[in-house]
């Protein structure tokens, strides 16, 4: 019995005084986020509306406040989702400037944040002066924050 204890203390030794090598490997995922108007966005849709008035037609919203938090590369897709209208609308982005009548078209592109980026998306209705005998059209403007 002795000779079992001292045999597994001297293996004890043995073992703590050898070398240790470890390794280790830290993954650390890809975060992308998106909030509209303040909260965490889980349809990524905002809704317009373009609006008959004395004037012309005009666009219910003009802007909307977009941030987004990454730490990695992003790029912020927009697509409208519409009824059919004669109307040309765009939105743009300090000086980037698209059609939204064209299919997911990229508005931004970044990398690494560094906390939440702020982007004010504008509105713009190109020919509020068509003629129509709708009072109003409704429109979904979608956002998709992906990596490029």
């Amino acid at each position: 019995m002795r000779f079992l204890l001292v045999f597994s203390f001297l293996l004890a030794g043995w073992v703590f005084a050898q070398p240790a090598e470890h390794s280790v490997n830290i993954s650390i995922p890809s975060l992308l986020q998106l909030r509209i108007h303040d909260e965490l966005a889980t349809d990524l849709r905002v809704p317009l509306e373009i609006l008959q008035t004395a004037e012309g037609f005009s666009l219910s919203t003009k802007e909307t406040r977009l941030e987004l938090l990454a730490n990695t590369g992003w790029q912020l897709q927009v697509r409208l989702e519409q009824t059919p209208h004669p109307f040309q609308i765009s939105a743009s982005l300090n000086q980037t400037i698209l059609d939204l009548n064209l299919k997911n078209q990229v508005l931004a592109a970044g990398g690494l944040t560094r906390g939440w980026q702020e982007l004010i998306v504008s509105y713009d209705l190109t020919n509020p002066m068509t003629q129509s005998t709708e009072q109003s059209y409704p429109l979904d403007i979608y956002y998709f924050l992906s990596q490029p």
